[in-house]
């Protein structure tokens, strides 16, 4: 016998659905259920107003700027407005504080990225990198900088990121407009200089000729006297391996990289040097040795390292002084003393 609970008659399936008709309306059920939270729910639904009004606001002001460009008179009346006077030398000078808004309006009133200032003022890319501005650079790169050229007596902004060892800022600049290979070279060599290894491998990788420039870059890396020892010292031992001639001479007294290491009291330098078969006592134009000038002018580590490695103590020049003599004549008193007691007479 079925059961009589779960029957429903057709008069009560009527009277359910009229009851389902005349229920409140979804938005009117979730406000009663709110109940004293209903003016909590308004204020949602006003932020939210808001917030899309404001969204809107703000992608309206972009599509406008993106329709509006600005035009040329319109940033030289900015660059007034701001008392910065439409000159290369206030470029320059905007392009070295990493002012970013001023180079634009710059660029955009009509002034060329390369344009040339006055004689001791660097262009403004050269001025960007040697105050290590990056954005700038970019934004004077894209603006047709050419980081190859050379004015007002300055290197090229290739070169003087190569020397000061900026890696990024290199980069950025052999990544942009095609440099010539002479450029690259004359980068190497600066980098050689200032003793910044890594940039030579950089720009080895990038283009220049480390084995047809290595003797030279040789020459000029020994004679610099501001570069760190230890990054001096792996500079020189980059070139070598890269083919520099290590007994090659040069200048008017035929000094070898060992002459001009020990002149310079690059001590580092000049066990590389020796480890890699430099002349110990090799003579100069005047008959002088890497010991003889060292000594000549006051260099105690240079002369204590080449004097452990058996340099002649006792060597004379073609004027017949020898390297005691020299010393005494210095007065420097603790040279003759390492000098006297390594068997000089």
């Amino acid at each position: 016998m079925a059961d009589k609970e779960h029957v429903k008659s057709p008069l009560h399936k009527q009277y359910l659905a009229r009851v389902e008709n005349e229920k409140p309306p979804l938005h009117k059920q979730y406000l009663a259920r709110l109940g004293s939270h209903r003016a909590v729910a308004i204020l949602i639904v006003i932020g939210t107003i808001v917030i899309a009004l404001a969204s809107f606001t703000d992608a309206a002001k972009k599509l406008g700027s993106a329709f509006h460009r600005q035009q040329p008179e319109e940033a030289r009346q900015e660059l007034a407005r701001l008392s910065v006077p439409f000159t290369p030398d206030e470029f320059s000078a905007a392009a070295a504080k990493g002012d970013l808004m001023v180079t634009k309006l710059f660029l955009t009133a009509g002034m060329r990225a390369d344009e040339i200032p006055r004689g001791d003022v660097p262009i403004a890319l050269v001025a960007a990198v040697r105050e290590n501005r990056p954005e700038v650079v970019e934004l004077l790169l894209k603006a047709g900088a050419d980081p190859a050229l050379r004015a007002s007596g300055f290197s090229s902004a290739l070169g003087v990121a190569a020397t000061l060892g900026n890696k990024s800022v290199v980069t950025t600049l052999l990544n942009g407009k095609p440099i010539a290979k002479e450029a690259i070279d004359a980068a190497f060599l600066r980098a050689a200089y200032a003793g910044q290894p890594e940039m030579l491998r950089l720009l080895q990788v990038r283009g220049a000729d480390a084995r047809g420039l290595a003797t030279r870059a040789l020459e000029d890396a020994v004679g610099a006297t501001r570069a760190e020892e230890n990054s001096m010292a792996d500079t020189v031992t980059f070139l070598l391996q890269a083919g520099a001639d290590i007994k090659a001479t040069s200048g008017e007294s035929d000094w070898t990289p060992l002459h001009s290491a020990s002149y310079n009291s690059h001590a580092a330098v000049i066990k590389v040097l020796l480890e890699h078969g430099a002349t110990l006592d090799a003579r100069d134009r005047d008959g002088r040795t890497p010991l003889w000038w060292a000594a000549g002018v006051g260099r105690l580590d240079a002369a204590t390292i080449l004097l452990a490695k058996g340099a002649d103590a006792n060597v004379r020049d073609k004027e017949g002084m020898t390297v005691l003599g020299r010393a005494k004549y210095n007065r420097d008193e603790r040279m003759v003393k390492l000098l006297q007691a390594s068997g000089a007479k």
